[in-house]
């Protein structure tokens, strides 16, 4: 039954399912207002009744197809996680065992083959991340973890972790920041790495001759709350697609979103982690001149703390091979 008004001149308003003369179902929208005498009866009624059955119907297969979308990139992210660690286990063990003979090889030459597969499997150690990484983002299942982090502490970290890799591409690597800069934030440690590694590896690769830039600029706008942004600049080729500075500029199209993740999951993960971090993403890029990557997150500042677990300089090597036998041997030679 559906509730009436008690009021004259109130309106009804419902959906309502009812039975054709041909003896089929249509869903129609009611839409009705009722008059009434004194003891409360109804006397008079005006209203109409609207066919929406093929709106009904679209939105059931809209929905439906909501549930399949989610369902299959369930599914997605669940065989990329399957494939991943069993792609890994395997990976993992070479890895271990081409450290061994790297350290144990005298012959220059013997050495470069080495350094080839140890470059090779890291690469696809990163393939595989990337994969994982954009499977999960784009299933929503990506969380973030808010860490107490030093800025100071993290630029001399990147400064170590890409300044190597740099010299062998004869490259310069600078890092720019006020190393008097003893502040902490509130930010997900281990996505923001992931960011700056994906862009600064790009700067690299994408670099022959010149430069590569990493620069952090800080402002404090509120008793509690700092500005940080991150320039990633180069002297390399620059990006010669449009679309895919549309894309990372917000000024999206099919055809550069499409782009893009032709071009590598590398880009992508980054625009969708800075989007997932409430941060912002600008590129600039002029063609055979560079190109500069600029990121912007509003953070909390935290209270200084000292935590030796989250120095960056250990000595301290750690290997974890999903293999137990080949855990075991790696542990004997490595302590020998």
């Amino acid at each position: 039954m559906i509730a009436k008004p008690h009021k004259n001149g109130e309106s009804l308003r419902t959906t309502i399912r009812l039975r054709h003369s041909d003896g089929y179902f249509i869903w129609a929208h009611f839409s009705a207002r009722f008059t009434y005498d004194d003891t409360m009866r109804p006397v008079a009624i005006s209203g109409s009744l609207t066919d929406v059955t093929t709106l009904i119907a679209i939105e059931s297969a809209l929905q439906d197809a909501h549930k399949k979308i989610d369902q299959t990139r369930q599914l997605n992210t669940s065989f990329l996680a399957r494939m991943s660690h069993e792609i890994r286990t395997p990976l993992n063990a070479i890895t271990g065992y081409v450290q061994l003979l790297e350290r144990q090889l005298k012959d220059d030459n013997a050495k470069g083959h080495i350094k080839v597969i140890k470059e090779s499997v890291g690469q696809l150690i990163d393939v595989m991340s990337e994969i994982i990484d954009a499977g999960r983002l784009e299933a929503g299942e990506m969380k973030l973890k808010v860490d107490n982090v030093n800025l100071e502490t993290l630029m001399a970290y990147f400064d170590k972790a890409f300044l190597e890799e740099a010299k062998i591409r004869g490259l310069d690597f600078v890092v720019v920041y006020d190393n008097k800069m003893d502040m902490n934030v509130l930010i997900d440690e281990q996505r923001l790495s992931q960011i700056i590694f994906n862009l600064v590896n790009n700067a690299i690769k994408y670099t022959e001759k010149g430069v590569v830039l990493l620069r952090l600029e800080t402002s404090k706008y509120s008793f509690n709350r700092v500005e940080l942004k991150f320039f990633i600049e180069d002297t390399g080729v620059g990006i010669t697609d449009q679309s895919i500075i549309d894309y990372i500029n917000n000024e999206q199209s099919e055809d550069s979103i499409n782009m893009i993740t032709a071009n590598g999951l590398g880009l992508s993960i980054v625009y969708n982690l800075t989007k997932m971090m409430k941060g912002a993403i600008h590129v600039t890029s002029t063609k055979e001149t560079g190109t500069i990557f600029e990121l912007t997150f509003k953070v909390t500042l935290a209270s200084n703390k000292s935590d030796e677990s989250s120095d960056y300089n250990s000595n301290i090597f750690f290997l974890k091979i999903e293999l137990i036998e080949v855990n075991v041997f790696l542990l004997q030679r490595i302590t020998k």
